[in-house]
């Protein structure tokens, strides 16, 4: 009988689990996601950088241009 109520309760709590994983799914992401604006603005001001540092012979920073 007690190894039924561990088995019992594994399975409560496998099940669950697998719920809470689900609706995380499809309820999406649950922090807040940057607006596409932002992300464009960050990108064009970073590449503004790069090149600006191009042309006046500073080194550009690896990691900072690409994604």
């Amino acid at each position: 009988m007690k190894k039924s109520k561990f088995g019992t309760i594994g399975i409560i709590l496998g099940a669950l689990a697998l719920v809470l994983a689900l609706v995380h799914f499809w309820s999406g992401p649950f922090s807040p996601q940057p607006t596409l604006e932002t992300t464009i603005a960050e990108k064009a001001a970073s590449i503004r950088n790069a090149t600006v540092n191009a042309l006046t012979g500073k080194e550009i920073e690896k990691g900072k241009l690409c994604c």
